[in-house]
């Protein structure tokens, strides 16, 4: 849980960003630009690996992934509801994507978002 907190505080933007490759959806927040991104995605199957981990992991490590999960979600509703702030990048981001209230850009995490992420790490340190 504190894992996820503190990682979301300081970093909710590149998780967003890592959590979208992973599942083939950066095209939701950054719009056409990024179909090629997700088709490669989903193509070269990081999606499906994405769903092959989350549905394997054991009890111990499901736990584990809902605790950081968990622990993201508490820091968006902290941060949405303006009692922590947001990390500059999360500024910054909104600027470039024309969203006026960078909280716009916060929500929550699932078990499949934080197998997502784990997709993107094993797609970037053993694909090729």
């Amino acid at each position: 849980f504190a894992q996820g907190f503190v990682v979301a505080r300081d970093r909710y933007f590149m998780m967003e960003l890592t959590r979208r490759l992973g599942l083939g959806k950066v095209t939701e927040l950054i719009g056409a630009d990024a179909l090629e991104t997700d088709l490669e995605s989903r193509l070269s199957g990081m999606t499906y690996v994405a769903d092959r981990i989350a549905a394997g992991f054991d009890p111990v490590q499901g736990e584990l992934a809902d605790a950081f999960a968990a622990g993201v979600n508490a820091y968006v509703d902290q941060a949405k509801a303006r009692r922590l702030p947001l990390p500059s990048e999360l500024r910054l981001a909104s600027a470039l994507l024309g969203v006026s209230d960078p909280r716009n850009l916060l929500s929550n995490f699932t078990r499949r978002d934080v197998a997502g992420i784990l997709a993107v790490v094993v797609y970037q340190s053993s694909y090729e």
